[in-house]
């Protein structure tokens, strides 16, 4: 396997224990809370978001758009510097 397919199967690996992780420590603080507070906190956020239409469309495309982009330059730039790591420990013999 080429290292650059290494590097990015790391990679992809990497940003989902991140994501999991995170995930994992909001639902640790939305369960701290109890359910009166999560519920109440939920209750504020659907007030805010859902019942005025905030923003048009071409906002939320925008945003969309703008957020893929930063997840997958991070993406690339962690399988850049996972390459950069697997070349040195490797060594120039394997591409």
């Amino acid at each position: 396997m080429k290292l650059a397919v290494k590097a990015r199967i790391t990679s992809a690996v990497l940003l989902g224990v991140i994501g999991t992780v995170a995930q994992y420590f909001y639902q640790l603080r939305e369960y701290r809370l109890g359910r009166e507070a999560f519920l109440a906190a939920q209750a504020v956020r659907y007030d805010h978001f859902m019942t005025p239409m905030h923003h048009p469309i071409g906002a939320r495309v925008f945003a969309t758009v703008f957020f893929i982009a930063v997840v997958y330059g991070l993406y690339e730039l962690i399988a850049l510097a996972v390459v950069q790591i697997f070349s040195r420990s490797v060594g120039p013999s394997t591409k």
